[in-house]
């Protein structure tokens, strides 16, 4: 691959929010479920993804409703 001066590098990751609860740790008696209140409602799920100019320090961020290998790219 031949890297001309003109070429951007940008580092991207992703991150998704959601308004259901999950529980991944937490302290309980053993055998006991935790009990987690949440309102009724219909799941909603968002996305974001940050790209980060390592050479200008430029951040892009960008939001979209379905995370998936089409919107990433």
């Amino acid at each position: 691959m031949e890297t001309h001066f003109d070429d951007i590098f940008l580092f991207e990751d992703e991150r998704s929010m959601s308004n259901t609860t999950e529980i991944s740790y937490k302290w309980t008696k053993k055998g006991k479920q935790p009990a987690i209140k949440q309102k009724k409602g219909r799941r909603k799920k968002i996305t974001f993804f940050r790209s980060v100019n390592p050479i200008s320090c430029e951040v892009i961020v960008s939001k979209v409703n379905k995370g998936n290998p089409k919107t990433f790219k």
